[in-house]
Parts: C-alpha cells; structure tokens; sequence
C-alpha cells in the first residue's frame, strides 16, 4: 500500500466521512480531528517515504557520488522502515489493520 491507500483505508475503517474531492492532506487532518496522533504518525510516515522514493530515485547523486548516495539511501530507508513501523504499531493497538509489505 501507498500513503494515498493507507489513508484512505484508515478513513473508510475510522467511519470517517470526508468530503467528495478530499485531497491527501485534508484527509490527514480529517483523521486529526479523531486521533491527532494517527494524524502525526502518518505525516511523519509520508515524510519519510518522499525522502526515501527522492533519494532511492535520485539518479544523478547515485552516478557521481554513490558512496555519499548509498549512505543516503540506507539513513531514508531505516527512517522510513521504522516510520512505518511506528504507524503499523499505533494502528494495530486502534484495531485498524493495513498491509504495509509492498511500500519498500
């Protein structure tokens, strides 16, 4: 699951209603107004997944300098890993169940 489908599984699973063009962040803050630390937790998540993707794509660091890059790479990635893992933890003490094993 991407971001976009983790949160709207959690709005669906929250009962939440939101509006019929709801973009991300209106969904993050929608949650915010029921769990403002689901709401924490997911911005921290797709922080950390736009840095990853950035970086992991990153093309141009990856030829000149992969050194510097791959210690990139790997610092986003256990960021990441361990955002999802938080979030995973949180939802799972709420009852919400997400599958987060194709976001690597």
């Amino acid at each position: 699951m991407d971001v976009n489908e983790i949160v709207l599984s959690i709005v669906q699973q929250s009962g939440l209603k939101p509006e019929k063009e709801a973009n991300l962040s209106a969904l993050i803050a929608l949650i915010g107004t029921k769990d403002a630390e689901l709401s924490k937790l997911i911005q921290q998540y797709k922080n950390a997944a736009d840095a990853y993707h950035y970086i992991k794509g990153d093309h141009e660091l990856r030829h000149k300098v992969k050194d510097i890059w791959e210690l990139h790479r790997n610092r986003t990635k256990a960021a990441f890993q361990e955002s999802q893992n938080f979030l995973a933890d949180y939802c799972i003490t709420k009852g919400l169940l997400l599958d987060f094993s194709s976001d690597i």
